[in-house]
């Protein structure tokens, strides 16, 4: 999880932090054995280092570590989202299974880091989602931590700053996207192939998440509703047993694609603890899309007309 620009004197992210905790507390009920982080970056107009007191008893109670990361110059959506990508940083990990704060789990997700590892692994070692009219979602995604690969990371955004402040519709992040090669949405809600770097969320965590995976890593699942993409270098060693069964899709000069239309392939021990999720018109009934919900903009239940959340109220559940 991430919170970033936290102000002690206008305590909004406080709903943020009783999402997590309610978020951990559902994954630890569900058999969750994984570590739950939430990277802390304090605001950059408030001299403090740390939250306050009581709001760092309430995440550590709760079983949630927290990790503080540096204050930005400015702080606005764009940096946020960036900061997104100091999952990277965590090396003491194998992989991070990221989660936006406004993201509730129903059930226990450690299935996502396990499939990407091992000798029966089903997915490779970046995987991420497609969303409503995007081909990655910044919400939810795994990635494999590596300073090196932080560090590289940095300078993509820089070369890309250094131009400027949004993307070229045609080069994006760094890559012309041309036939074959192509960018998908969520197929129950468009099945075209699409070319533009043009998405919500391009010119932040949503164009950077699916550049850096697929054209700079060179080695990413992408899940849809209706297949599993695996993208990867040509002749690249791969144990998984998805691109063994299948003859490559596509293939570029730099990149090949498999694809898997069986979901089974992702193994889900999970119990959940709420009844079945059958999908929409717009999000599928399968997994991972069936096992959270992400509150979005005025929907989240801390803001707008949604309870108020004070802090000092929060007390112990009550017995039925």
């Amino acid at each position: 999880f991430l919170i970033a620009g936290c102000n002690p004197r206008k305590p909004s992210y406080r709903g943020y932090i009783l999402n997590i905790l309610i978020a951990t507390e559902i994954l630890r009920s569900s058999g969750s054995k994984n570590d739950v982080v939430v990277m802390v970056r304090l605001s950059s107009s408030h001299r403090n280092t740390a939250l306050p007191q009581k709001d760092e008893d309430m995440l550590k109670a709760g079983g949630v570590i927290i990790r503080y990361i540096p204050k930005v110059k400015e702080d606005n959506f764009y940096t946020a989202m960036i900061d997104k990508f100091r999952v990277l940083e965590m090396i003491e990990y194998s992989r991070v299974l990221f989660l936006d704060s406004d993201v509730i789990p129903y059930c226990n997700l450690d299935y996502m880091t396990a499939n990407t590892e091992g000798p029966h692994a089903t997915l490779l070692e970046n995987a991420v989602i497609k969303w409503r009219g995007e081909p990655a979602a910044g919400a939810f995604f795994v990635l494999r931590p590596d300073l090196d690969d932080y560090a590289a990371l940095l300078d993509i955004v820089a070369k890309k700053e250094k131009v400027r402040s949004d993307v070229d519709k045609v080069m994006g992040w760094g890559r012309n996207i041309t036939s074959p090669d192509y960018w998908q949405a969520v197929e129950i809600l468009d099945r075209r192939h699409h070319y533009k770097w043009d998405w919500y969320g391009v010119f932040a965590d949503q164009g950077l998440l699916y550049y850096y995976t697929k054209y700079y890593k060179k080695r990413v699942s992408i899940i849809g509703s209706e297949n599993v993409e695996h993208w990867s270098e040509p002749n690249s060693t791969i144990t998984m047993q998805i691109n063994e069964m299948h003859k490559p899709e596509v293939i570029l000069d730099d990149l090949q694609m498999y694809s898997r239309p069986d979901f089974t392939v992702i193994n889900r021990p999970c119990p959940s603890l709420h009844k079945r999720f059958k999908g929409t018109k717009s999000v599928p009934g399968h997994v991972p899309y069936s096992d959270y919900y992400h509150f979005t903009q005025k929907f989240k239940p801390w803001v707008g007309s949604g309870p108020n959340f004070n802090i000092s109220s929060v007390n112990e559940p009550k017995n039925p």
